[in-house]
């Protein structure tokens, strides 16, 4: 005897499937962003020491701070997030997430860079709790295929950041060379 199985979902109109695969894209891509933050900076560990005259202990601060201050700040974020609106926790997580990503590049010292970094992790720490909660209010349970579809695309986020951080800081690390070639 076969499991009963669930009703069929309405149809949905384009315009709102539309709106629901923006919306996985972008939490996706929150997730992409949360990954490669974290990777990015250990292809460039050599070159930031060499430019920054960093010492051994400074150089795993670099790498350190994101995920430390990120990781031990996602439960209170994740409930920010529940108490004053995803939506909103979202925006000022990513505000904050790229407002010190752009300030670590123009640090001139350790201390600085190694601080703006655990700011960044502030950042993503509001900002992917929030993107789960808005994936699980735009996709109900009463949608299963869209719902799991959706949290499939936002979880495969991480493993793509994280080789896409790789490359991307190999990249930058090789270019910031060929511009500055005194400076490493």
């Amino acid at each position: 005897m076969e499991p009963p199985r669930p009703p069929p979902s309405p149809p949905v109109p384009r315009r709102r499937r539309l709106r629901r695969a923006a919306i996985a894209a972008t939490c996706t891509a929150a997730m992409i962003v949360n990954s490669s933050n974290n990777t990015s900076v250990a292809i460039a560990l050599p070159s930031i020491g060499a430019t920054l005259h960093a010492r051994a202990a400074a150089l795993q601060w670099f790498s350190s701070a994101y995920p430390l201050s990120s990781g031990c700040l996602l439960l209170l974020c994740g409930h920010l997030a529940d108490a004053h609106g995803r939506k909103r926790a979202f925006v000022l997580g990513s505000a904050v997430l790229v407002a010190f990503s752009v300030g670590c590049g123009f640090v001139k010292d350790d201390v600085t860079l190694a601080v703006l970094r655990g700011l960044q992790g502030v950042g993503g720490a509001a900002t992917i709790p929030a993107a789960l909660g808005i994936l699980a209010h735009t996709f109900p349970p009463s949608a299963p295929r869209a719902r799991a579809a959706a949290f499939a695309s936002f979880s495969a986020g991480a493993p793509v950041g994280g080789a896409l951080g790789m490359i991307l800081g190999g990249l930058v690390t090789q270019l910031s060379r060929c511009a500055h070639p005194r400076r490493t």
